[in-house]
């Protein structure tokens, strides 16, 4: 028995072409020919669905699930793994950036920085952060001193800070700095020779994120069966 709900591709077209092959008119053949009319207006409508719509909808469930995964200070996978909590959390200051947990600051740079691009039939979940990996996957840097060299140009470069800035001028473009440009400050200021990164999972594969996708499948399907 053919089942039009499971979600296939191709599942689709065989269901529709055995549907058309065992359905038999009683008398009336304008029946049969309305009949065609919607498959055929249904066809249009899956590939839509293929092509547009679950692209979209599927992306953005996806960017909500690893976004909150920031917000939850944890990767949801069977549950919340709470993520490694990080000295500043230990510490107890009355210095804003202290309130923040886990990858989080101010402007939340690597959380807002995960998007999706809707293509054909898939869809591209990604984030342009170079030290994203790092935090995801957990790492381990060596820092020698062309690497202190470089994250001070990035610091400056990401703070704006210019040559000829006075001490006040630095001072004030410095608190205004965002996380990216406050990452290489402490690269460039750390006194280890080693940095080890824990890993900090906020993208990949999720259970939760997988039955969000199957229903966000199932109920866009229904709606073009029942259309």
């Amino acid at each position: 028995m053919c089942n039009p709900t499971q979600y296939n591709r191709i599942l689709f077209l065989l269901c529709w072409q055995r549907y058309i092959f065992y359905y038999k008119p009683k008398a009336n053949m304008s029946d049969f020919n309305r009949l065609i009319g919607k498959l055929k207006k249904q066809k249009a409508s899956f590939q839509k669905l293929l092509d547009v719509t679950l692209p979209k909808k599927v992306g953005n469930a996806a960017v909500n699930h690893f976004r909150k995964n920031f917000r939850d200070g944890g990767w949801n996978d069977n549950g919340l793994k709470k993520w490694k909590k990080t000295r500043r959390e230990e510490i107890s200051s009355a210095r804003a950036e202290y309130r923040y947990g886990p990858l989080l600051s101010r402007q939340d740079h690597l959380m807002k920085s995960i998007h999706f691009t809707p293509e054909s039939r898939k869809v591209i979940v990604s984030t342009d952060v170079k030290y994203a990996p790092y935090h995801n996957n957990g790492a381990e840097i060596r820092v020698t001193p062309k690497m202190r060299k470089f994250a001070w140009a990035k610091f400056f470069s990401g703070a704006k800070i210019a040559k000829g800035d006075s001490a006040k001028v630095r001072k004030q473009k410095t608190a205004k700095a965002g996380e990216e440009a406050e990452v290489w400050k402490r690269l460039a200021l750390t006194k280890k020779s080693r940095l080890r990164i824990p890993k900090r999972r906020f993208m990949g594969h999720s259970t939760e994120l997988d039955e969000k996708v199957k229903n966000i499948v199932e109920e866009e399907t229904r709606k073009v069966l029942n259309s």
